[in-house]
C-alpha cells in the first residue's frame, strides 16, 4: 500500500517534499525513493516523436 499511494503522488505531480511531508518520510529519504517510479512519462518518451512520425502517409506512395 505504501508504493502504490507513494507512486499515485507522484503520478498526478505531486512534488517531493509534499510525498515527504504527507507520508511522514524524512527530507531526502532513501526509504521514499525505493518506492518512487523512476520511469520516463508517457508524454516525455521519445518514441512517442517516432510512432506520430511513422503513422503519416507517405507521399511518395510507396
Amino acid at each position: 500500500m505504501r508504493r502504490g499511494h507513494v507512486r499515485h503522488l507522484q503520478r498526478i505531480g505531486t512534488p517531493r517534499h509534499i510525498i515527504e511531508a504527507q507520508r511522514r518520510y524524512a527530507p531526502g529519504s532513501k526509504a521514499l525513493a525505493r518506492y518512487l517510479d523512476e520511469r520516463v512519462p508517457w508524454a516525455e518518451n521519445p518514441t512517442v516523436a517516432m510512432r506520430r512520425q511513422a503513422r503519416r502517409p507517405n507521399p511518395g506512395g510507396a
